[in-house]
């Protein structure tokens, strides 16, 4: 996406200019103007390009809960998964008291 939108009108300048000035092409300008151009464009374009990519991503690749999940934002993709977090005290799971009676 980035590459068409920064590559495409200077390619498309490009070809204008030379269908134009045909039998002798200012070299000098042509470089003068379009070099410049070649060199900010992808600056000036990569928000565009980055949330229209976002957008298909988005639209092809159902979002899941866990894309949201702290520890995931956090280790990154890529990562190995976090250990799975220590159970909760709350569960209908046996009191583990040191002398193996459960509480009443």
């Amino acid at each position: 996406m980035g590459a068409m939108l920064t590559l495409g009108p200077v390619i498309a300048a490009l070809a204008i200019a030379l269908a134009v000035t045909w039998p002798v092409i200012p070299v000098v300008p042509l470089l003068a103007l379009l070099l410049p151009a070649a060199l900010v464009l992808p600056i000036v374009a990569y928000p565009v390009s980055y949330t229209v990519w976002q957008a298909l991503d988005l639209t092809f690749r159902e979002v899941d809960p866990g894309d949201f999940d702290a520890a995931h934002i956090v280790h990154g993709l890529f990562d190995d998964p976090p250990d799975d977090p220590p159970e909760s005290a709350s569960d209908d799971s046996p009191d583990d008291s040191p002398d193996g009676a459960p509480d009443s």
